[in-house]
Order: structure tokens, then C-alpha cells, then sequence
């Protein structure tokens, strides 16, 4: 089933969001359950989502809150407390996370050392050609018809390209 496209249907997560947008550190709420305060968390991140369209149609596209909400500020997280109380946090998302700030402009330029060339016995991969072998060998046979094997041990596996999807 999925999620209710009405505003109406989250208007118990929109008064949650102003609450927190409204105090400089957020709310907390006790649930009962994780599951509970899971089922909540994905409301208000619909809610969001929902703020964020109403505001696509209302604000033209040159304006700094087409398709953004007021509530994008906010972040939402579970917490269980030792005394195995459940709580959803709605706080700012740069309330105390940064203990200070330095601008790179003021400080003194830092020297960082040549990195070490690699080893001829080390390929980038970190396996050395023994381990390459034993790598790609194949399982000898027993039988004595065979007299070489047909996988090539001297040569390395192709690296495979990178591509853009």
C-alpha cells in the first residue's frame, strides 16, 4: 500500500516539524516501539516530500524555495535510551555538531611528505606476481594425456575498463 498523497493525512507531522523548527534545538518524542518511531520518522519524511511539491507549484522556478521545504533544515532520528526508552528526534541539522570552525586562508600552509613509490614486486593491486599465479592457476589434472595446461600462468587478467552507466 503505499503512502497518502494529502496533506491533510500528515498534518500531525507538519505541527511536529514546526514544533522543532520553531525551538533553536529541536524535539523529542517517546514512542513505544521502534517500530513505531520507524513508521513515524517515514511520515515525516512524506510530509517533507509533500511540502517540497506544494512548493514546485507555488513558487516559480527562479525562486529559492521552488521545490524546497522550510523543513529541509531539520533532521529526523531514532534513538533508544539505556532504560530501553524509544525517541524521535526532530533537531536542527547544525545544532552543536561543529565544535569550530577554521578558515584554511589564516593557517599556515602544511608540507605532506612524497608518497613512497611502490616495491617492483608489488603491483598496485597489492598481490605480488606469485600470488597472481596461484590466483589464476587451474587445478592440475591427473590425466596424463594432458601435458600442458591451457590456462596461461605468466600472463596477467585483463582490468577490466571503467564505464560511465
Amino acid at each position: 500500500m503505499s503512502a497518502p498523497t494529502s496533506r491533510l493525512s500528515y498534518s500531525d507531522c507538519f505541527e511536529y516539524l514546526q514544533l522543532a523548527s520553531e525551538d533553536p534545538k529541536g524535539v523529542r518524542l517517546r514512542l513505544p516501539t521502534y517500530e513505531a518511531a520507524n513508521f513515524l520518522r517515514m511520515r515525516i519524511h512524506q510530509a517533507r516530500k509533500l511540502d517540497r511539491e506544494a512548493n514546485s507549484e507555488t513558487y516559480p522556478t527562479d525562486h529559492q524555495m521552488h521545490g524546497q521545504s522550510t523543513y529541509d533544515q531539520l533532521q529526523v532520528r531514532i534513538t533508544t535510551e539505556p532504560d530501553s526508552a524509544v525517541y524521535l528526534y526532530i533537531t536542527s541539522r547544525r545544532a552543536d555538531i561543529i565544535g569550530e570552525i577554521e578558515f584554511l586562508s589564516t593557517k599556515e600552509p602544511v608540507e605532506c611528505p612524497d608518497p613512497q613509490p611502490l616495491s617492483p614486486s608489488t603491483s598496485i593491486t597489492g598481490m605480488t606476481p606469485l600470488m597472481k599465479k596461484s590466483a589464476y592457476a587451474s587445478t592440475p589434472t591427473n590425466d596424463s594425456t594432458s601435458s600442458t595446461s591451457s590456462t596461461p600462468l605468466d600472463k596477467t587478467p585483463p582490468i577490466p575498463s571503467l564505464r560511465r552507466l
